[in-house]
């Protein structure tokens, strides 16, 4: 029997973590998803998070409110619920929460696979072509693309890959090498590998599959 990916933490966990640490946080009864940053601790006692001007947000937020944040370190995803038990607005918008009673580890493994609709260019030292990744993994995807008569890729040939992971505001390029092709009629099925990926890459990809995945804090 395969171990669940998601592994359950002792809280103090958090004292490791650096501060100005990146959180993604859903406040319940606030529609929006914000991230904010944790700012400070009193470990055992409370967390202090430095949020999105609270003025900007739709819905008040105000002590009891539970809250629940992920975040990624060291190439996984945590994640802890804790309730609001302060809220500052000046001179600085800050939250003051109860220390959570424990933390989640999310391990994303390189197997990992999600199903998608993502568009991407595909640039080969020969040509460069349109497709869609319809399955994505922190170790590589599966495209499809219209192809002529004559598919020019070959098992083991690198292709850079550019793209734009949901959730995320740029493009991504990375290199990749084609490890199986397959075509049907005018379309044609690449599975690729991604070679090592830069770092900020290899965070959107997690932290989109945790997203769609929706485990347990999300």
């Amino acid at each position: 029997m395969s171990q669940s990916p998601i592994k359950e933490l002792s809280a103090m966990s958090l004292v490791d973590v650096g501060h100005q640490t990146e959180l993604h946080l859903k406040i319940a009864g606030v529609t929006e998803k914000a991230k904010g940053k944790l700012v400070g601790m009193d470990p055992g006692r409370c967390l202090i998070i430095k949020p999105p001007d609270l003025a900007n947000l739709q819905e008040p937020i105000y002590n009891g409110k539970q809250v629940v944040a992920r975040y990624l370190w060291k190439g996984s995803v945590y994640g802890f619920h804790a309730k609001i038990v302060n809220v500052v607005t000046f001179p600085v918008s800050l939250l003051f929460t109860s220390f959570p009673t424990r933390v989640e580890r999310y391990d994303v493994r390189k197997h990992d696979r999600i199903e998608c609709l993502i568009p991407v260019t595909i640039s080969t030292a020969k040509d460069t072509i349109s497709g869609m990744i319809t399955d994505l993994s922190a170790g590589g995807c599966r495209i499809i693309y219209k192809s002529p008569d004559l598919v020019t890729q070959r098992v083991h040939d690198e292709v850079e890959l550019s793209f734009v992971v949901p959730s995320r505001e740029k493009a991504f390029s990375c290199k990749a090498s084609v490890r199986n092709i397959q075509q049907a009629e005018t379309k044609t099925f690449l599975g690729v590998e991604f070679k090592p990926l830069p770092e900020d890459l290899e965070e959107a990809v997690i932290d989109y599959i945790v997203r769609v995945n929706t485990i347990v804090y999300l």
